[in-house]
């Protein structure tokens, strides 16, 4: 797992409900639609499990529009258990902004002491609010909205979560698909590029050096690959070592490989496109015997290695 200095965002779901008022008769009448937002605290974050690393929310919901009457939402609550439910009633004809925090909560449960993951401003980061609308709960018993949440700083160094800037966020009180919404950018991964990685064509060789270090604060173990894209051939994979790295912060892994130039259309060096490094990198110190291409087996087959970034900051 990769921690990180940069934003990260994470999908979580709500599942929202309608309920009708009745009037003294027993009939249900329109004007008194609300909904009803379900969810629960975020128990995982990709294949990180954070259950329990967390005990306090902080819930906003605002009216944004429309001509319902509308008491705004402010509430932090201290929770014993993920388990634990958050609601809150929207009443239909309106429009809405939600903005959700999670963290340590202080002793009497009305604050969040400590910001983990946020869809408020933090770390000098705008707020970003999920928007619902009028139309969105309009005539429907249930929808699902996604809401996008960053973790912050403090929420990165103490979760330990990876560097993707919208991970699945597993929570298991909801229906429905839970998946990320952002692909991973780089920039926010273990490894940063130190020396430009550089392909060179002779003698029927290709030459490709390079280097990169680690920014990771904690040790981690790490597979490196090297993905060579080469016009008229298409993708090569190789393998920076062979062996899963262990990797303390500022470790530097030099590259230095090569492969047959037969491989690249007429021998021509303007065939060599580029060559793009990535990373796959775990907490736990694998088993003995594990290599590089057991441990980057998933993440290459779907096309989700996280790529290293182009230069050191």
């Amino acid at each position: 797992m990769r921690l990180l200095k940069l934003t990260i965002i994470a999908a979580l779901t709500m599942t929202v409900q309608s309920c009708v008022k009745r009037n003294l008769n027993g009939d249900s009448t329109r004007s008194t639609k609300f909904t009803s937002v379900k969810m629960k605290m975020p128990t995982k974050i990709g294949d990180k499990d954070v259950t329990g690393k967390m005990d306090g929310y902080r819930l906003s919901v605002k009216k944004s529009g429309g001509d319902c009457v509308f008491t705004d939402i402010e509430r932090s609550e201290k929770v014993q258990t993920g388990d634990v439910k958050i609601d809150a009633s929207l009443k239909q004809g309106c429009d809405y902004t939600i903005m959700l925090s999670f963290g340590m909560a202080s002793s009497d449960g009305k604050s969040l002491e400590k910001i983990y993951l946020s869809s408020d401003s933090f770390d000098g980061k705008k707020a970003n609010p999920t928007l619902v609308k009028k139309e969105d709960l309009k005539g429907k018993s249930e929808i699902t909205i996604k809401a996008c949440v960053s973790v912050t700083a403090m929420g990165a160094k103490e979760l330990g979560v990876s560097a993707a800037e919208c991970p699945s966020v597993a929570d298991d009180s909801v229906d429905g698909t839970i998946e990320p919404t952002i692909p991973q950018p780089t920039g926010t991964t273990t490894f940063k590029i130190s020396e430009p990685v550089k392909m060179t064509l002779a003698n029927q060789v290709v030459s490709v050096t390079g280097s990169v270090t680690s920014q990771n604060p904690k040790t981690v173990w790490c597979g490196l690959a090297l993905v060579i894209d080469i016009n008229g051939a298409g993708k090569k994979t190789m393998y920076v070592d062979e062996n899963v790295l262990e990797v303390k912060t500022g470790d530097k892994k030099t590259i230095t490989t090569a492969f047959n130039g037969m491989e690249v259309p007429d021998l021509d060096p303007n065939n060599l496109v580029s060559a793009t490094v990535l990373e796959s990198c775990v907490e736990t110190k694998p088993d003995a015997g594990k290599k590089a291409a057991d441990l980057m087996k998933e993440c290459l087959a779907s096309g989700k290695c996280p790529v290293v970034a182009p230069k050191l900051d």
